[in-house]
């Protein structure tokens, strides 16, 4: 949600050329003293909107929103905290307000001269970058709640269709009338046996992993500590000193995104590993129930049939109220995703207008046009813009990967019926992936265009390397999205020249992370 710093020392240069100019009103003048007010005033909702977002808040019984002040919280009986990933909804209201006001300045106040219009119309970017920030993750916390409804419905899934082995054996257990149970029983005896020896591997190798995926989190959250509090110190200093420590919060962000990649690959793997686990743990149950009834049968042939069809009914029953209760976190999932996909389509219309807004700004000034910062902060936008797309990608293939799990458990089912008419609310999220596809790889290719710009603009050599480091990314993301090994290629050659003569400097560890990433293919 936090706004490029590039733009922010955009927003800057553009605020010194305005203060360059001369006494005196004309109409052009008056207008641009105006929209300059304007700006001043979004930019100020802005900075409150993040200071906001910032800082913990409670609501009160009637739903207002409100920071912690000392004592004005008597009790807790007077207060809501809000749930996991619920955002402050004052700070949207700065923000709506930001973009209302300024957009209507705008054109209000067209006269106004080029320079007043860039400052405005970067100004406005912020804002709708914010907007599209606020989206986006009112987005990612409807995913949240869609994983969550699919987790809950995973466990009874996994119910199931133990319930569904379950009735099987039943099955051939009364199919056999008794004559067969001593074989059913050696034979289950012998899966017992093999599938216990399955699930200690399973259970070492998962504890295995969630050690290395402790150490990436402790890493993680150390370097977003370090990250974020070398921030705060950048929003104080000044000059070289300033720059100097926003390179060291970068570094240190982007060793935390890499830390945080890791632990969430992780985290799929362990996902993964517990569903094998899972499996072995049911067909375990399974075979052990068939051991039990057919070790019990053996000793009363007949006595018990009667009671392996009462026990065999209530397995269809539980089978039927466990069916319905998946339906129900399904409808709650496809809601979710729905408006998962409602918030998307508002972030990208955001993030369209910024970009449309910050290249305007550009083309207003000339200076603007060829600063790097500014230029920079333009292919920021697009990398930002790809990571919505993603961010939907990696969610939908979960959401494919649960579909073909329900419909398969739910067509083995000896209720036999077709998979619940709900679950098309999930297979709407983010249908079209080739134009998907199309949208992030434009993106990352215009990102790339554009950080190629700010390289040859730049002049501070010291800083270029950070330039490159971005261009390395999204050659990469391109190569990873086409596999073409021409992107894979270029990655490597311009990693290679920022880490030339500086592959000792803790300032490119990241860049060197990311080279190595990228030579492990």
């Amino acid at each position: 949600m936090i706004f490029p710093i590039r733009v922010c020392v955009s927003l800057a240069c553009l605020a010194g050329l305005l203060l360059a100019g001369g006494c005196g009103e004309s109409a052009q003048q008056t207008q641009g003293r105006r929209l300059r007010e304007d700006a001043s005033l979004a930019h100020r909702r802005c900075q409150r909107a993040i200071a906001i977002l910032d800082n913990p808040y409670y609501k009160t019984k009637g739903g207002e929103a409100a920071p912690f002040v000392g004592d004005k919280i008597r009790s807790a009986a007077d207060v809501v905290i809000p749930g996991a990933g619920e955002m402050n909804p004052k700070a949207l209201e700065a923000i709506r307000e930001a973009v209302k006001e300024l957009g209507e300045s705008l054109k209000a106040n067209a006269q106004a001269a080029p320079a007043d219009k860039a400052f405005a119309q970067s100004v406005l970017a912020r804002a709708l970058i914010l907007r599209g920030g606020w989206d986006a993750a009112v987005s990612a916390t409807e995913q949240d709640k869609a994983r969550q409804a699919r987790l809950q419905a995973e466990s009874l899934l996994d119910v199931i269709r133990a319930k569904t082995l379950q009735h099987e054996q039943y099955q051939q257990i009364l199919a056999s009338s008794g004559t067969a149970a001593g074989e059913i029983h050696d034979a289950a005896a012998a899966k017992v046996q093999e599938l216990t020896t399955k699930l200690s591997e399973a259970d070492k190798k998962l504890q295995d992993i969630r050690g290395e995926l402790k150490t990436k989190t402790d890493v993680n959250l150390k370097l977003e500590a370090d990250a974020a509090e070398l921030r705060s110190r950048s929003a104080t200093a000044e000059g070289d000193e300033g720059l100097k420590i926003r390179d060291q919060a970068r570094e240190k962000q982007l060793a935390a995104d890499e830390a945080a990649a890791e632990a969430a690959r992780l985290e799929s793997e362990i996902s993964l590993r517990q569903l094998e686990r899972k499996e072995i743990e049911l067909n375990l149950a399974a075979e052990k129930s068939v051991m039990d009834e057919t070790a019990d049968l053996q000793a009363k042939q007949t006595a018990g049939l009667d009671a392996l069809k009462a026990t065999q009914k209530r397995i269809l029953d539980e089978m039927t109220e466990a069916q319905k209760s998946v339906e129900e976190l399904l409808r709650t999932a496809g809601a979710a995703c729905g408006r998962a996909a409602a918030a998307e389509k508002e972030a990208a219309e955001a993030y369209r207008q910024a970009g449309e807004n910050l290249l305007q700004a550009a083309n207003q000034v000339r200076a603007e046009a060829s600063n790097p910062n500014a230029i920079a902060g333009q292919a920021d936008l697009k990398m930002t813009q790809a990571g919505l797309y993603v961010r939907r990608a990696i969610f939908r293939a979960g959401n494919q990967a649960f579909l073909q799990k329900l419909e398969t458990i739910w067509q083995a089912a000896p209720t036999k019926q077709p998979a619940p008419q709900v679950i098309e609310a999930i297979k709407a999220y983010g249908q079209d992936e080739t134009k998907d596809k199309e949208l992030m790889v434009g993106f990352y290719t215009d990102a790339t265009q554009l950080y190629g710009k700010a390289i040859s603009a730049v002049r501070d050599q010291k800083v270029r390397w950070e330039y490159q480091g971005a261009l390395g990314a999204a050659y990469r993301a391109l190569y990873v999205l086409t596999g073409n090994a021409t992107y894979r290629d270029e990655a490597a050659k311009v990693l290679s020249e920022a880490m030339q003569d500086k592959a000792a400097s803790p300032y490119l560890s990241d860049v060197k992370r990311l080279q190595d990433l990228l030579a492990r293919g």
